[in-house]
């Protein structure tokens, strides 16, 4: 995974991540990772 941020960084792109929690039916809290990558227009 290092490689395709390091990748989408290199080509301009910003990385954001979010970390969720919440509920789960088998074993307490499930832990959810989101990446969102975004670039600004280029005009």
């Amino acid at each position: 995974m290092g490689i395709v941020i390091e990748k989408f960084q290199n080509e301009g792109w910003s990385l954001h991540t979010y970390t969720t929690a919440g509920p789960s039916t088998i074993m307490g809290y499930s832990v959810n990772h989101y990446l969102l990558f975004e670039r600004e227009k280029s005009e």
